[in-house]
């Protein structure tokens, strides 16, 4: 099991890595070619496709990869988990573009770039296709690795070769949006390929089934993006382009940083929920080892951010973008934040079966970051922005630690649990 846990985590470091420098690559070039105004449509767009591929997964990434983690010897059951998660998920897309169609044309500034939206679209085919929760849940992450590297790797060329003014900017969407696709369609070849299920026929109520169970994980999820994702979506609505493409190249290089640690949770999810189901103990063992490795690199990691930002926006952004190493010495702290208050939800909360308290926490912090993003992203524009996802952070920070505490979970795993 060490072996491949090891095998895990030298895949994500290597597709982090690639995942982290080839779009390190592209970034700087788009933000100053497509300039504020398109980098901030660009970012806008791509965001609201985040809000549509969030509806799709589902959640499926934690659910289908634990009921897999769970039956990891029995092809049949994997098999009926793929069969329904794809099925489910094609449902979803199906409803989620109708969807956005309607929203893009009723939205008075989405329609104005309705065009560009739509052409972002496009991914949502591969978020379908590609099954990421599959080779979680089977710990063969080399798969992923491999697919969405090649992707990548193709829209660099790309991106340099026919991206070159603002006029650029639709080339610009494609190019990335095909990423997405291409990456769905490699590890669907991978999964054909290597035989790693076989066929099973499913019904609507699996369909159904699989919807319920994804549900808790599904509210939790959408809570959470509502605060880390759309305050993009909300300087889009009541700032200025320029204030989206401010944000958002700030907010790209404190993200990009913060995913390399959230990515490893690819591996030590599916490890928590084994262990689980061999005992309380060893996978309380695994977990203070997760929090005392991880949360002293990303303190570290907060600091050195803050105190580089002034490099760093110089360096990936250039003079156009004034003001965004204050708005990511803002987000620095996040980088400790957000990864340890996952440690707190996805390995301590969500597998010893705390679902509602991990559903309502982040709710409660939707609700709270929603009432003061609008006049902060109004009055401020994207320093407001970025002052309101940070005070929500540290909000929820808090919260998921203090129920951890109230709980026993902490003890648990700090302590000598019994069997």
């Amino acid at each position: 099991m060490r072996s491949k846990l090891l095998s895990n985590f030298i895949s994500l470091f290597v597709l982090q890595g690639g995942q982290y420098i080839l779009p390190l690559i592209t970034f700087p070039y788009l933000a100053r070619v497509l300039e504020p105004e398109g980098f901030g449509i660009m970012g806008l767009s791509f965001a609201i496709m985040q809000y549509c591929m969030l509806f799709i997964d589902y959640g499926f990434n934690l659910t289908a990869t634990k009921k897999i983690a769970e039956n990891k010897d029995s092809k049949r059951k994997i098999s009926e988990v793929f069969w329904t998660t794809m099925a489910s998920k094609c449902f979803l897309a199906i409803l989620v573009f109708l969807f956005l169609v309607c929203t893009v044309y009723a939205v008075p500034s989405f329609k104005e770039i309705s065009f560009i939206i739509l052409l972002a679209s496009t991914q949502l085919i591969g978020s379908v296709l590609l099954p990421g929760w599959l080779f979680q849940g089977i710990e063969r992450l080399w798969a992923v690795t491999i697919s969405s590297l090649a992707a990548r790797a193709t829209a660099v060329p790309l991106i340099f070769f026919f991206v070159h003014n603002p006029e650029d900017l639709w080339l610009a969407v494609v190019i990335q949006a095909m990423t997405t696709n291409m990456a769905g369609i490699i590890a669907c070849f991978m999964v054909y390929r290597y035989k790693a299920v076989c066929f099973e026929k499913i019904s609507p109520q699996q369909v159904k089934e699989a919807l319920k169970d994804g549900f808790p994980v599904f509210i939790a999820s959408i809570a959470i993006s509502l605060y880390t994702m759309s305050t993009t979506v909300v300087l889009g609505v009541v700032s200025s382009h320029e204030q989206v493409g401010l944000f958002n190249a700030s907010d790209k290089i404190r993200n990009a940083i913060t995913s390399a640690f959230l990515i490893l949770g690819n591996a030590f999810f599916p490890r928590v929920n084994a262990l689980l189901s061999e005992s309380r103990e060893k996978a309380g063992r695994f977990i203070k080892n997760i929090i005392f490795g991880q949360c002293l690199v990303t303190l570290a990691t907060s600091l050195t951010l803050f105190f580089l930002a002034d490099f760093l926006a110089d360096f990936a952004l250039g003079e156009q973008y004034s003001n965004a190493a204050h708005i990511i010495r803002i987000m620095a702290p996040m980088v400790f934040l957000v990864t340890t208050s996952v440690i707190f939800g996805n390995y301590m909360l969500l597998p010893f079966g705390y679902r509602r308290i991990y559903t309502q926490v982040p709710t409660i912090m939707a609700f709270i970051h929603l009432g003061i993003v609008f006049p902060m992203a109004y009055w401020l524009g994207a320093v407001g922005g970025a002052w309101t996802l940070l005070l929500t952070e540290i909000l929820s920070f808090l919260a998921l630690l203090f129920f951890c505490f109230r709980l026993g979970l902490f003890k648990m795993v700090f302590g000598t649990p019994h069997e």
